[in-house]
């Protein structure tokens, strides 16, 4: 970048150095801008007949503007009362009353009717446990009980907790060996082992049973 500034020539539009007054290539003399503020028209300096004009057109414009605004006001109030008076005349004076709107009727409140509660079912007893006794010796499941083959024998059976919709079922998982009716009668029918299920609701208990032909 060099000391000067460089400007471009008004003639051949090439630039050159700014310190040199006339451009090296085609020798046209460089425009010196002058640095003078320019002088302010007369419309604007006070005192002259130009700002005198300048004051009486503002003035004017300033007078049509508010003109301008009243017409249009007073047009806005003629067909406000216009439109009032045309509404007055066709309702009549004996018609007064329909520039009233009806009072809106509400309907009538419906009272509800209480529905009946539903009752809500007793809910079923369910057992814990069951027991089963010979006479009133209990039986342990662990161990059962062993019996001959053609006596009968009488068993009973409790669930807990006692209820007396409780129901209890008797079975034996192999009938070939033993048999049992719904009273808890055992009659054993060959020698060997099965199961007594004694059931009620969800819970069963299981007794192991041997069936002898002799003691």
């Amino acid at each position: 970048m060099g000391l000067f500034p460089t400007v471009v020539c008004r003639k051949c539009k090439r630039k050159y150095s700014a310190s040199l007054k006339q451009c090296p290539h085609c020798g046209a003399v460089r425009e010196v801008q002058s640095s003078r503020a320019a002088a302010p028209s007369d419309s604007v300096q006070k005192g002259t007949a130009a700002a005198a004009r300048k004051a009486d057109s503002n003035m004017w414009q300033l007078a049509f503007g508010l003109i301008l605004l009243a017409a249009v006001m007073l047009s806005v109030i003629v067909l406000i009362t216009t439109g009032l008076n045309d509404r007055e005349s066709a309702a009549g004076p004996g018609n007064s009353a329909s520039l009233i709107s009806a009072p809106i009727e509400s309907p009538a409140a419906v009272t509800p009717t209480p529905a009946a509660p539903t009752p809500s079912p007793t809910p079923a007893v369910q057992p814990t446990s069951i027991s089963v006794f010979y006479n009133t010796t209990p039986i342990d499941p662990s161990t059962g009980f062993a019996h001959i083959i053609g006596t009968p024998l009488q068993l009973t059976a409790t669930a807990y907790p006692l209820d007396a919709n409780l129901t209890i079922t008797w079975a034996s998982s192999d009938e070939s060996v033993f048999t049992v009716d719904q009273t808890g009668l055992v009659t054993g029918v060959s020698e060997g082992s099965a199961t007594l299920i004694v059931s009620c609701g969800d819970l069963s208990a299981e007794f192991p049973v041997w069936i002898r032909e002799s003691w």
